[in-house]
């Protein structure tokens, strides 16, 4: 037998094998693409639902409506989406019109916790950061600081945003309020120092001055200002 015949033979006898390998093969390019098809219309169809319930909000501020029902309804389309879609971006935007509703409606408790929840599942989301700042000025709301600094500080441990400089101003206010002037000039100077893009001019001068004035009415002295500093570079250091 020439080799030419064997090889005929040697397909003939592994037919079988090559047919089911490559029905396999056709059965898994099958399912990826209508998995990828079914996810990216679940993705559009979410987002379209998404969108109605944010227009549906705004139009309702907007027009300070006290209808309860046009509330329950956005509050239902809403809760659709993270119910059918919970692991889609837009299922990040649902929980953050859900506490834009309840912060409106002087729920604050319940804002902080829809805000908390959308950095729990979606801590990459754009929406994040803000809503963790969010969370944070609803606990100030319910007068819980200890709340809100915690939230604060978890903010600049781990996001790099405006908000986060926000955050470093708002604990320096609330450590003022708690009369601790020590941690107060501590963030106040680490806000001030800062060089990344996260802190603007606005807020550095604002440091400053709250420097100046904490010094100025001898709440501190310069070696509290100085005692920030070292411990502004120890907790960088730390960091890294």
């Amino acid at each position: 037998m020439d080799k030419g015949s064997r090889l005929i033979n040697y397909f003939h006898r592994i037919r079988i094998p090559l047919y089911i390998f490559a029905g396999l093969i056709f059965m898994s390019v099958l399912i990826i693409f209508i998995v990828t098809t079914t996810n990216r219309n679940n993705e559009e169809n979410s987002t379209r639902t998404v969108e109605e319930a944010e227009t549906l909000l705004n139009k309702w501020l907007d027009e300070k409506s006290t209808e309860s029902n046009q509330v329950e309804d956005i509050r239902k389309i809403a809760k659709e989406v993270i119910n059918e879609h919970p692991y889609q971006q837009a299922s990040a935007r649902a929980y953050f019109v859900l506490a834009r509703i309840e912060r409106n409606l002087g729920n604050y408790a319940t804002a902080s916790e829809y805000y908390q929840k959308l950095v729990r599942h979606f801590p990459r989301s754009y929406l994040a950061a803000i809503s963790l700042y969010n969370a944070a000025t609803a606990e100030e709301e319910r007068e819980k600081d200890d709340n809100a600094i915690n939230l604060y500080k978890k903010l600049i441990q781990n996001y790099t945003s405006l908000e986060a400089a926000r955050a470093m101003f708002s604990l320096g206010r609330l450590y003022e309020k708690q009369k601790n002037y020590q941690e107060a000039a501590i963030y106040y100077q680490k806000l001030y120092n800062d060089e990344s893009k996260i802190s603007n001019t606005t807020w550095k001068n604002l440091a400053k001055s709250r420097l100046l004035f904490l010094e100025i009415h001898a709440l501190i002295d310069s070696s509290v200002i100085n005692n920030a500093k070292e411990e502004t570079k120890n907790k960088e250091n730390d960091s890294q």
